[in-house]
């Protein structure tokens, strides 16, 4: 078996300015490795460095769209809320990030037409026509909680997340949970933070849970995930 080092590959492909070509370049070198007894290991490993782990979007149809993203809580009734008003921040930021051409409606326009038309879970269709979205994305979280006891930090809470195409007349396209989602699994001493950083790590780590049903994303992101330090 002739040896192709996974840098030997990764400098092949650089080398060729039409991508087309090498992708097939590639594709051409694993199937190679896979005539020879003893390489599928070799080949599958050479797999995972060039393209990753990657999960399919449970909901893949925001690309080019205008989306507005609200959260609602328990608290929001009673007007503008941090926690839900962080959630959607978060959440638009890894839209941004990671959908192509996604016109992510901004939260100070959903706020204002919020304002004017009361707080508390909008109509979806009444939302998306009052800021032009193509899709409101509903995200309900419950039962949420930072502290597990006196000493520790640990976030908690329920989600639940609903996607409406409003070009269809409201019609609901995605529905999720109601799901937990609980991090770090083994809490923080509440010495080693404050309050503000904690929620702001567990919330950047909930948006990222929530998000990540609409693009790709690499499976072994979860394996390390519970091992993250606080900053």
């Amino acid at each position: 078996m002739v040896a192709v080092p996974q840098v030997e590959a990764a400098r092949f492909a650089s080398r060729f300015r039409n991508r087309r070509f090498a992708g097939l370049y590639l594709l051409l070198l694993l199937a190679g490795l896979l005539v020879f007894p003893g390489c599928v290991g070799t080949a599958a490993q050479l797999m995972y460095v060039l393209f990753g782990h990657k999960s399919k979007p449970e909901f893949d149809e925001f690309k080019g769209k205008r989306v507005a993203v609200v959260t609602i809580s328990n608290e929001t009734a009673f007007g503008p809320e941090t926690v839900s008003e962080l959630l959607s921040r978060a959440i638009s930021m890894h839209f941004v990030k990671n959908i192509k051409k996604v016109d992510v409606i901004s939260q100070s326009q959903i706020a204002s037409w919020m304002d004017q038309n009361g707080f508390g879970e909008p109509d979806p269709m009444a939302l998306g026509k009052g800021v032009n979205a193509d899709y409101v994305m509903l995200v309900n979280i419950s039962d949420y909680s930072i502290y597990d006891g006196k000493t520790l930090y640990k976030g908690s809470c329920n989600y639940k997340t609903d996607v409406y195409n409003i070009k269809e007349n409201g019609r609901l396209v995605f529905s999720q949970g109601p799901l937990d989602f609980t991090f770090p699994r083994d809490g923080r001493p509440a010495i080693e933070s404050s309050e503000e950083k904690f929620q702001a790590f567990y919330l950047t780590r909930l948006s990222e849970r929530i998000a990540r049903s609409f693009y790709e994303y690499d499976l072994t992101e979860d394996a390390a995930l519970d091992a993250q330090l606080m900053p």
